[in-house]
């Protein structure tokens, strides 16, 4: 879940201040990913990564940002029109500085949200993901292992 608020965050923050072109090249990539039927996609990963905890972990990370970077992306769409990033903008401050000293602060609330509810879902795809055998592996503890 950490590793897709990241890279939702990132894809959401370079999206919103990139520009117009920018903005546009990165949405419709993430149009792409969020039109992929979630269940196949995780299937065809998984069995490219192959089983373990790593392998599980990324392909279930891979699969959870692009919600959260629309969501990321409306917030900073509306913040970087306020007084005080124009102001830091003004005053010189790079894009890393409004991101992660004005961007990130007004953006928590989204990202802790997000991160409750991708948790249980996480919890839940791996249990698929174990159960198909596609997962973590027997000797490991995993709700898809037990239900085998």
């Amino acid at each position: 879940v950490a590793i897709s608020i990241v890279i939702g965050f990132l894809v959401g923050a370079v999206a919103s201040f990139g520009g117009r072109l920018v903005d546009g090249t990165v949405m419709r990539f993430v149009d792409l990913a969020m039109t992929l039927p979630p269940v196949i996609f995780l299937l065809v990963l998984a069995s490219i990564a192959g089983t373990g905890i790593a392998p599980t972990i990324l392909v279930i990370s891979l699969l959870s940002w692009p919600v959260l970077s629309r969501m990321v992306r409306a917030r900073l769409l509306e913040l970087r029109e306020r007084d005080f990033v124009v102001a830091a903008r003004g005053m010189g401050a790079g894009l890393p500085h409004l991101l992660f000293r004005h961007g990130l602060p007004n953006c928590i609330d989204i990202l802790v949200v997000y991160a409750t509810l991708q948790i249980a879902n996480a919890i839940l795809l791996e249990a698929g993901l174990s159960f198909l055998g596609l997962g973590i592996a027997p000797p490991e503890a995993s709700s898809g292992n037990m239900l085998n």
